[in-house]
């Protein structure tokens, strides 16, 4: 029996991505990029709580089918992140050093090992440390019921929030303990899912209402609608509020979860779901794009074409490539 795949998890990931490519293009405009500045966040925070919430569905899944199977499961986990991870990251960060973006060898071994985090790849050591200390939270998963689990697990969230709080975050830090509580976040969303699809059954218009004030709310934090609504100056206002969109974007899985998709979405839903299945590389790929054509292609819509086309076609490329040579290597 194999974990339940869930279709809208694809639905979110592919649209935070969209939010993060689109944002940085638009905040690469030199007039009006000001109304952009932080929006990327918005997308690799729901990116961070989609990471709580499908590790604690795999730890759910092994422990109720596998208990006894730990070390097996451990080394599994770890070659499958090694895996998906570093191959990608490696070719980035070549990449990257080839542009120029990353100055030398020596800073590339640095992002590698975690020591560093240039413009977005802030965000690698954050998740590498995340799946290195989640054998850690399986363990006590195994030990403690789901309850105890998530209530220790709250509690340690709140106290890391309280010494180390928000008004305090460095813009692109690479230390996990200011992230620590999103994943918290995401692991709660996921023991409060199991509870949902009864309750949708019953209430459909009323979750429906919850999903479309959740994305007003989303939109309304932006510095471009805060400008609108208040005129307020833009600025990194969004920069720090990592906990704010983790929960906000926990309320919209809740209320997206377990549901169809209209007929009339196809085309837009397996947009979203191409952008989901090759959401890690465009993240990787898009902003080194990016940096290399803001050298060279001063318009904005020309720039962000060549940046979407040309990370996507890098995306599957190597995306392949990798693919094929582990499956070569595994016959």
């Amino acid at each position: 029996m194999q974990k339940k795949h869930l279709i809208f998890i694809d639905s979110l990931r592919g649209t935070a991505c969209l939010i993060v490519m689109l944002a940085h293009i638009l905040a690469s405009d030199p007039e009006y990029g000001m109304f952009a500045n932080g929006c990327g966040k918005i997308g690799v925070w729901c990116f961070l709580m989609l990471s709580g919430f499908l590790a604690m569905q795999s730890m759910e899944y092994t422990k109720n089918h596998n208990p006894e199977r730990w070390s097996i499961w451990l080394i599994n986990y770890y070659l499958k992140k090694l895996l998906r991870l570093y191959p990608m990251y490696t070719a980035a960060l070549l990449f990257a050093l080839w542009i120029g973006v990353i100055p030398s060898f020596t800073d590339m071994i640095k992002h590698l090992i975690c020591l560093d985090g240039t413009g977005h790849f802030w965000y690698m050591p954050v998740i590498i440390k995340f799946y290195l200390l989640l054998p850690v939270g399986y363990f006590l998963y195994n030990m403690l019921s789901k309850r105890w689990f998530l209530s220790v697990h709250i509690l340690a969230a709140i106290l890391c929030s309280l010494v180390f709080p928000f008004t305090s975050y460095t813009e692109n830090s690479i230390q996990f303990r200011w992230y620590f509580p999103v994943f918290v976040i995401g692991m709660l969303i996921y023991g409060i899912y199991e509870q949902i699809p009864k309750i949708q059954s019953r209430h459909h218009y009323l979750f429906s209402g919850i999903a479309v004030a959740d994305i007003l709310v989303m939109i309304m934090f932006t510095p471009l609608m805060r400008k609108i609504l208040w005129n307020i100056t833009p600025g990194p206002w969004l920069q720090n509020k990592y906990l704010l969109y983790a929960v906000l974007w926990g309320i919209l899985l809740l209320a997206l979860s377990n549901r169809d998709i209209p007929e009339h979405w196809n085309g837009i839903h397996k947009l979203i779901g191409w952008l989901s299945r090759y959401s890690y590389e465009l993240y990787l790929f898009h902003y080194l794009f990016l940096s290399w054509f803001n050298r060279f292609i001063p318009n904005t819509i020309i720039r962000g074409g060549a940046v979407l086309l040309s990370s996507a076609v890098c995306s599957v490329v190597i995306n392949y490539i990798i693919t094929s040579f582990q499956k070569h290597r595994e016959s």
